[in-house]
């Protein structure tokens, strides 16, 4: 018990004086999240607070490693298992390290992120066997690789979804390792615990500068090393023939991955990219209340206390009454997240059963053909800027701003103001991509705004704004190849 309280100290210690020198990092090769787009922050935000979280998480346990203690047999009985959770971390947050400075398409990290869950499968991490209350034992067979596939990667996602607002992910993910730090002490799984401490105190110390208000964001690199983290150690703490099984890590972590699917249920039915980015999650619904950013946060930290509560409950029941009595508990609160999402869908709901288009979404398709043709005909960068503030003055856009490698390329603002309050009430989306652009790479990112009160939850006009960042950057290529063809 001495070593993991140990760890944990150590993992507080490490990413609180490793974190600076990230942010440091981060801003210097430009791996910085800027305002005006969908996420909250209104000034530039450095990112990679995930690899702090790395290292914060890694280096008290090979500190550990390297001299004699009560845990040195359990390491070196675990050895295969203990080298594919540090390679998959590393993998994992190298990954995330590469999308937070250069952008990695959707595609590439989901096929990254397969070949790093299938790794950790034959490393030892693996649903072999699982036991549900009131149904039993249930054997996988050959679906032990694929649903433990699909558990990782699951888990890595759902995390990286709800890391939205300041020390929403960090402060969810600590509750999950509350739960495996009980279930490692409970069932006598000493690294289950030491893990979850060490995670534990990397994610103390890491909101120590990421809560609200935070100067720095972990990013992809830590939200997808995050969910690895806590996808495969959770496996570690619960076996097949407990009374609980999967259900424990599933209800630990309920807040990301009812969260998902329910965002995965609302893009199926607004016919919309499942891994299309959206404001629809569940911290976003609570904004859109009026609770403030750190209320918001503070409900779902304790939305993710009573999971965690619920989730130790069902671990510790030896009745059937008392996990069904936790299930229920988890049930509602399952609902009571569905009710506050769903709540505020009537507009999608409405337009998807009467094909009822927003006037703003209207004026876009109006509009678009135009803009295209314009915009493949322009020959300089005062002609795109042209065209595009053409489109915007006709489809009642109020911001769009493109950035080029980091550097604004083209540039359109109209102030708007609701009764003295400026630009209080603006929807706002950022797409952003890299293209190989002849024999460079070019870094486009674009944030368009409207009134809100033009446009009431319409996802058709994210998706024709897509289609005008797609033509920006196909002319703004074309334009930079002509270029290098004179220079030459």
């Amino acid at each position: 018990m001495n070593t993991i309280i140990v760890t944990f100290v150590s993992s507080i210690a490490v990413a609180v004086l490793v974190t600076p020198l990230v942010r440091k990092i981060a801003t210097k090769v430009g791996a910085v999240d800027k305002p005006g787009t969908r996420r909250i922050n209104t000034t530039v935000i450095p990112r990679l607070g995930g690899i702090a979280i790395l290292f914060g998480f890694l280096a008290p346990i090979l500190g550990i490693m390297l001299f004699t203690n009560p845990l040195t047999e359990a390491f070196k009985n675990d050895t295969l298992r203990i080298i594919s959770l540090f390679s998959g971390s590393i993998a994992i947050a190298t990954l995330g390290a590469i999308d937070d400075i250069r952008n990695v398409r959707a595609i590439h990290k989901l096929l990254v992120q397969l070949i790093i869950a299938i790794s950790a499968y034959f490393g030892g991490f693996q649903i072999n066997l699982v036991s549900l209350p009131f149904v039993g034992l249930l054997h996988m067979g050959i679906f032990a690789l694929p649903v433990t596939v699909l558990w990782i990667v699951g888990i890595i996602n759902a995390v990286n979804l709800i890391d939205g607002l300041d020390g929403l992910a960090a402060g969810v993910s600590f509750f999950v390792c509350i739960v495996n730090f009980t279930i490692g002490l409970l069932s006598g799984n000493a690294l289950v615990a030491l893990y979850a401490a060490a995670l534990g105190g990397a994610l103390i110390g890491f909101l120590i500068f990421n809560f609200n208000p935070a100067t720095i964001f972990m990013g992809d690199t830590g939200s997808m090393l995050i969910g690895f983290i806590l996808a495969t150690t959770s496996l570690m703490g619960v076996k097949g023939g407990t009374a609980v099984a999967l259900l424990v890590p599933i209800l630990a972590m309920g807040v990301p991955i009812f969260d998902t699917l329910i965002a995965i249920a609302r893009r199926f039915v607004a016919k919309r990219p499942i891994f299309l980015a959206d404001k629809g999650h569940f911290h976003h619904r609570l904004l859109e209340m009026g609770l403030t950013h750190k209320k918001s946060v503070l409900i779902i930290y304790g939305i993710s206390i009573l999971f965690t509560a619920t989730a130790i409950a069902i671990y510790l029941g030896r009745e059937k009454w008392e996990v069904g009595a936790a299930l229920l508990v988890s049930t509602v609160l399952i609902f009571i997240m569905m009710r506050a999402v769903g709540m505020f869908h009537r507009g999608e709901r409405r337009l998807e059963s009467t094909g009822e288009y927003s006037d703003f979404t209207l004026r876009i398709k109006q509009n678009l053909p135009a803009f295209i043709l314009n915009i493949h005909e322009a020959q300089t960068l005062e002609a795109l800027q042209l065209a595009l503030d053409e489109f915007c003055e006709h489809s009642g856009l109020v911001i769009a701003q493109c950035t080029k490698n980091g550097t604004y390329y083209l540039n359109y603002w109209k102030w708007v103001t609701y009764h003295g309050h400026a630009a209080s009430k603006i929807r706002q989306i950022s797409i952003r991509h890299s293209i190989q652009c002849g024999e460079k790479t070019e870094n486009y990112e674009m944030n368009f705004g409207w009134r809100s009160e033009d446009s009431p939850f319409d996802p058709y006009a994210d998706l024709l704004l897509r289609i005008v960042f797609d033509s920006v950057v196909e002319a703004s290529c074309k334009q930079s190849k002509e270029a290098d063809r004179q220079s030459d």
